[in-house]
């Protein structure tokens, strides 16, 4: 059997643009599992990854880009991502906090 536990209080918050953040939780080599706070008037630039991807709104209120489409999230709300889909976040209506669930893991958000 191989697990990970990650306590809430084990590693950093890592500032990915002014007013986001971001907190790995767990990962294997499948999955992984991020915490993600933004603070109200942030934005996530437009971008894309080879990662499925889906959030879910904890708390907080955010419009998503979506290739050319706009989409509104309120608490409880969830949202995927096929790999190489473009999407970022253009509206942090108030500060709010995601969790987000990537397959395979980022290797890029463990350097």
């Amino acid at each position: 059997m191989s697990y990970r536990v990650c306590r809430s209080f084990e590693g950093d918050w890592v500032e990915m643009a002014p007013g986001v953040r971001r907190k790995v939780l767990t990962y294997g080599d499948e999955l992984m599992y991020v915490k993600f706070r933004l603070e109200k008037g942030s934005r996530v630039p437009v971008h894309s990854h080879p990662h499925a991807q889906a959030s879910y709104l904890l708390e907080g209120a955010l419009r998503f880009q979506v290739g050319e489409d706009q989409v509104d999230l309120g608490v409880g709300d969830s949202i995927f991502f096929s790999p190489g889909e473009p999407h970022g976040v253009v509206e942090v209506a108030e500060d709010s906090t995601l969790l987000e669930v990537f397959s395979p893991k980022r290797d890029d958000f463990l350097r």
